[in-house]
């Protein structure tokens, strides 16, 4: 992902209506919990890999080199979270594909985990949009990274998770804070 030409904000800038955000709003509440856990998903890996890519590219295509990356960084449990997102956000309308196509690739494969983790919608018809698509990238990051951070701590993991780019989002860190990423925020 390398360094972010524009920060988050001012890329969904461009599509901050209130249709879309309704719209948004809408796909949110209506998420189908029960369709992703009952489908029939895919066993390896690399299959569950091949249908997260096919899924996000419906709605914004991806960097050529994505998929290897992906599949090198996420092991088999968390991509099942990120293809649920996917599956239960499937089948909606348009306006979800605007939102996802200003997104880069991993804030894409974040906002679809967190979308898959974060079930609470407490306050979202009060938020600005942009915020709403912020805290579903930030919770699926958090997922993403608590569960990598406890195989790792373990010992299970030889090496932290890197999701790159991410060193591009972290804010002001203090030797005491907790890291949290910022994604622009």
């Amino acid at each position: 992902m390398g360094k972010i030409e524009k920060d988050l904000e001012s890329r969904l800038k461009g599509i901050n209506t209130r249709n879309i955000r309704k719209s948004l709003i809408s796909q949110l509440e209506n998420r189908d919990y029960a369709k992703a856990a009952c489908r029939d998903n895919p066993y390896f890996k690399y299959n569950l890999i091949d249908a997260i890519i096919n899924n996000i590219n419906q709605y914004a295509s991806t960097e050529p080199k994505f998929k290897s990356n992906l599949n090198s960084t996420l092991n088999k449990d968390e991509a099942k979270r990120v293809f649920y997102g996917l599956v239960c956000m499937e089948g909606y309308d348009s306006d979800l594909s605007k939102v996802i196509s200003k997104l880069t690739d991993w804030e894409k494969v974040c906002f679809f985990a967190g979308v898959w983790n974060k079930r609470e919608m407490k306050d979202i018809n009060s938020k600005y949009f942009v915020n709403i698509v912020k805290d579903y990238i930030k919770a699926g990051y958090n997922f993403l990274n608590k569960k990598h951070m406890i195989h790792y701590n373990e010992g299970e993991y030889k090496r932290p998770i890197k999701i790159p780019g991410s060193q591009d989002y972290h804010k002001k860190q203090g030797n005491n804070e907790k890291k949290q990423l910022s994604f622009d925020f």
